[in-house]
């Protein structure tokens, strides 16, 4: 992990902690989000069925044991999905392909919510039931509403090649 926590904006940084043995899982991606308090929430893609989660206490210093998060599917092989919180009501909400059995297709483009710090999640909708893939959440400048960013394709490929970008408000 790589670590900002000046005043600064990010003028320095320095290396963290690394992640705990994954059992070859290969996690990519990784999401970090701060909960408070010097602790972080790490969610990662695997190449797998399942994401993978894992907390620091100590500001991304170490780790603890890794964990499946609870209610967040992702497709075989994994895909890159963003993960944020909000900070008036601490809620997580996570957006990415969310398929119903295992296949590497990517489509369902679903966001989740964790009202427990990412230990389980559950869905609230499928924003782009179409082929989609990457996407970028942000809280926006009302401070309710969540912003959500992602690609999409007008066919579902084996390998995803995006045909357009979409911005979507959720509330």
């Amino acid at each position: 992990m790589m670590i900002s926590d000046d005043d600064g904006g990010g003028e320095s940084w320095y290396i963290g902690g690394t992640l705990p043995d994954w059992d070859l899982q290969f996690p990519s991606e990784n999401q970090a989000v701060a909960l408070g308090g010097n602790t972080i929430f790490i969610n990662a893609r695997t190449f797998l069925t399942d994401r993978l989660g894992a907390y620091s206490t100590d500001g991304g210093l170490t780790f603890g044991p890794h964990f499946v998060p609870k209610g967040l599917p992702q497709p075989l092989e994994g895909c890159e999905g963003s993960t944020i919180r909000h900070p008036d009501t601490g809620v997580l909400y996570y957006s990415g392909p969310a398929v119903p059995f295992p296949t590497p297709l990517r489509y369902n483009m679903s966001i989740f919510t964790s009202s427990d710090n990412g230990t389980t999640w559950t869905a609230q909708a499928v924003v782009h039931s179409g082929s989609s893939a990457y996407s970028s959440l942000a809280v926006l400048g009302d401070g309710h509403s969540i912003g959500l960013l992602y690609e999409w394709a007008n066919e579902t490929k084996l390998i995803f090649d995006p045909d357009y970008f979409s911005f979507v408000v959720v509330n």
